[in-house]
């Protein structure tokens, strides 16, 4: 399945998963352009791992922002982020989608969105107190614990 990232004046704008958020992105801002991502592209602009920036309508990946695990530099490595934390920014995500879907009347979501909303709610971390991500969708994904969808993508 094609990912693509909208871009406007050479800023990301979002992350699109598919064409019909793609398309729905379009109807909405019109003048926004897309550039077509590898399964890896996007995870790097998804986890902001990596610099990132638009040069020309080009995605250009610079340096790594945090430091490998078996780097022996101690400084810059992957944070710990508390479930406290990620259930915070599952829930702001959760209410994002919500308004943004009752505001968009004309411009419906696509209709994936509801799944998305009820498997962001769904969302269980278990015993887990902390988590080591570069972000919190980082986080919850290397660690095996679901796959967050609408992060960037609204």
């Amino acid at each position: 399945m094609a990912k693509y990232v909208s871009t406007f004046q050479n800023q990301i704008h979002h992350l699109c998963f598919n064409d019909e958020n793609k398309n729905y992105l379009l109807t909405k801002h019109p003048s926004i352009s897309f550039i077509t991502l590898t399964d890896d592209q996007y995870n790097v602009i998804k986890y902001d791992s990596h610099v990132v920036s638009i040069v020309n309508n080009q995605l250009v990946i610079g340096d790594a922002l945090f430091e490998p695990e078996d780097s022996d530099v101690v400084e810059g490595k992957i944070p710990s982020i508390s479930s406290d934390e990620i259930y915070n920014q599952r829930n702001k995500l959760v209410q994002k989608i919500i308004r943004v879907k009752d505001n968009n009347i004309l411009h419906p979501l696509p209709s994936e969105w509801d799944t998305i909303i009820a498997n962001l709610e769904s969302l269980n971390l278990g015993n887990n107190t902390s988590l080591r991500g570069s972000n919190w969708v980082h986080a919850v994904e290397s660690n095996g614990l679901g796959t967050i969808r609408g992060y960037k993508e609204i």
